[in-house]
């Protein structure tokens, strides 16, 4: 992870990626779907933004307190890579690749496709969970134009982490 021109952190190429490249699993605690709204709710009251990516109707992967570098990837409605459920082992994994050649310290980005989040910050499956409107409120968090279209998360970073 490092630090984002966007929001307090991102995920950036160390070296050149090829093309149609594997890049990383998101990975976190595999829970079902009742349970990321309980969470979220947990979240919110201590002050957390949570990473929850949905991969169908019944399961979420939440990489809040669990998860890996993925996590850090931000959302950009021009990405230069994209998130896919992938199937291995006869289990549903969530796998980052590039969409076009990414230069050795470019930062990583992937459509969240999160549609309009009136409804709370629920999304369709296959899908980052963004931060609900109302932590961005409540942490004095807003919505910024970044060069690539509308940043969906945001969280704070001390620099120890």
């Amino acid at each position: 992870p490092g630090r984002s021109t966007t929001v307090p952190a991102g995920l950036f190429a160390v070296e050149p990626i090829e093309a149609s490249e594997f890049v990383i699993e998101y990975c976190g605690q595999l829970i079902r779907k009742p349970l990321d709204d309980v969470r979220q709710r947990q979240y919110d009251a201590a002050g957390y933004a949570d990473y929850m990516f949905a991969i169908d109707d019944s399961w979420v992967v939440d990489a809040t307190l669990a998860g890996n570098a993925a996590r850090f990837i931000n959302h950009c409605c021009d990405p230069n890579c994209v998130a896919r459920i992938v199937e291995v082992g006869g289990e549903k994994r969530i796998a980052i690749y590039t969409l076009r050649r990414i230069e050795a310290g470019e930062e990583l980005h992937y459509d969240y496709k999160v549609g309009a989040l009136g409804n709370g910050g629920a999304l369709a499956s296959g899908g980052m969970r963004a931060v609900a409107w109302r932590n961005w409120e409540r942490h004095g968090l807003v919505q910024e134009r970044a060069g690539c279209g509308m940043v969906h998360r945001w969280r704070r970073m001390d620099s120890s982490s």
